[in-house]
């Protein structure tokens, strides 16, 4: 486009060019429209919005086309998007060999057109109508003084988008809504035109398939909200489904139970704190009882994160969260095993397991179980984490936003490994059985991995079975808190 300065003011509608922004060599020009600057930044929150993380650029190889492609680029970049391709076309040679390979061999269906239009750029696209039918164009207001021959061939750009300059818009005493919602689809049932107006007006689902195909590949989103109930004067929006905070009996109950516990939870490490040297804390292994009990009270407070409206930072979080701290409970639980079993294994004369007791061996053992969880759930966030989906078969008129756990390899690898040591305790709580009651929980151990299938009742069972019987010890039968009493427990 050439603009030549004059004194006068000049106004264009359709002058995009950044260049033109410049108000030191353009000081008296203005225009109706937004720059293409704007248009940019639009087209990289559209495809932020929509997820297409994976695009490619097509533009004209000259100056306004490498222009728009570093600030295409730009923006593209700052919403983390990823460019798989960048083909420049010239007005010399055909070009539509060259586009065809390219397109053919790329991985996205998303590309964005940018640059200069013209009609040997319409031209091109229209020889290219099997693979541009396969692929979702984004094109610019620069396309719109070639609208009417892209609308000869409506059908290969069904699915693309093509961003428009300005939107008319009724006054609120118009007579026009009114009249116009008069006429639905089920009174008119074979008035093509009317339906196409309901599926751009409303958003709503065609009772033809092909017309469909194409019309989710953009506005899929949009269709999440549209039952496309056809004999309605307007689509119904869908309700979404999740696990309210407030909503639901059943998140209260969550909710409620998590806080009971959590408390319950923080009262026995005080409790545990408190009496910190007597008898039957130190014969539990104070720093593992308190690692238990912190990861325990973690364990309640995952609650939070199936609570609320999913969204991929939340869903990554559940699962991990809870396995994480659940494998640090058992660990802790079977270092606690081994520890007491290592111990009266070295009581006796010249046992060699006397160079097992200390602190190192249970510090290993937690740090050695719960960093192969750890690894599990790294590897598991890397190759393909959990994210937010949306449910819109299951109930007809309602969206369940649930999360998708991404892997199913990675989602059982971690349940299987805390099944793994809820295993491997139970067998060490079984070789336990004959040690004093006061050192061994090999019962309640049993008890508790009985209970392994439920998240939160399992970590009531180590807090109930585990912990309950020794505050109560502490609080109300101080007398039997001695030392030859734990001993000699057994034997009675």
């Amino acid at each position: 486009m050439c603009v030549i300065s004059f004194v006068h003011s000049q106004i264009s509608y359709g002058a995009t060019d950044t260049v033109l922004s410049d108000r030191f060599n353009f000081p008296y020009f203005f225009r109706t429209t937004g720059s293409d600057d704007t248009y940019y930044l639009v087209i990289s929150k559209i495809a932020k919005y929509f997820q297409w993380n994976w695009v490619g650029i097509i533009l004209f190889d000259d100056e306004k086309g490498e222009r728009d492609l570093q600030l295409l680029k730009y923006y593209l970049s700052s919403e983390n998007i990823c460019i798989d391709f960048t083909l420049k076309i010239t007005r010399v040679l055909p070009e539509s060999k060259i586009v065809w390979g390219t397109l053919q061999k790329s991985s996205t269906n998303i590309i964005i057109f940018c640059g200069t239009v013209n009609i040997e750029t319409v031209s091109l696209f229209l020889d290219l109508k099997k693979i541009v039918s396969e692929k979702t164009f984004i094109f610019t207001t620069n396309w719109l003084h070639y609208n009417h021959a892209v609308t000869l061939f409506d059908e290969f750009f069904y699915g693309s988008l093509l961003l428009m300059q300005n939107k008319a818009e009724y006054p609120s005493n118009s007579t026009y809504v009114p009249f116009a919602n008069q006429f639905n689809p089920s009174r008119f049932p074979d008035d093509k035109l009317l339906e196409n107006i309901w599926m751009y007006y409303y958003f709503c689902l065609s009772k033809n398939p092909q017309k469909n195909r194409h019309f989710k590949r953009v506005f899929k989103e949009s269709l999440h909200n549209c039952s496309g109930q056809e004999k309605r004067i307007q689509c119904i929006v869908k309700t979404e489904q999740f696990l309210s905070y407030t909503n639901e009996v059943t998140s209260l109950l969550y909710l409620s139970s998590s806080l009971l516990f959590c408390t319950i939870s923080v009262i026995i490490i005080g409790i545990f704190i408190t009496n910190w040297d007597t008898p039957i804390v130190r014969a539990n292994n104070r720093s593992l009882s308190i690692l238990l009990l912190v990861s325990i009270k973690l364990s309640f407070l995952s609650v939070f994160l199936f609570l609320g409206r999913p969204v991929d930072i939340t869903c990554m979080l559940r699962i991990i969260t809870f396995g994480i701290t659940f494998s640090i409970a058992v660990s802790s639980l079977l270092a606690k095993t081994i520890m007491i079993c290592v111990a009266f294994k070295a009581t006796k004369p010249g046992s060699s397991w006397r160079k097992w007791v200390g602190v190192k061996l249970s510090n290993s053992v937690v740090l050695f179980c719960s960093s192969i969880q750890i690894i599990i759930c790294m590897t598991w966030l890397t190759i393909s984490p959990p994210f937010q989906e949306l449910d819109l078969h299951t109930y007809p008129g309602t969206i369940i936003i649930q999360c998708n756990e991404g892997s199913a390899i990675g989602f059982y690898s971690v349940i299987g490994y805390m099944g793994l040591l809820a295993a491997v305790s139970f067998v060490l709580a079984f070789l336990a059985r004959t040690l004093p009651d006061s050192f061994n929980e090999a019962k309640y151990i049993t008890f508790r991995m009985l209970l392994f299938c439920s998240v939160w009742i399992t970590s009531a069972g180590l807090l109930g079975c585990i912990f309950l019987p020794k505050c109560y010890i502490i609080l109300f039968k101080p007398e039997i808190n001695i030392k030859p009493h734990l001993l000699g427990n057994n034997a009675s």
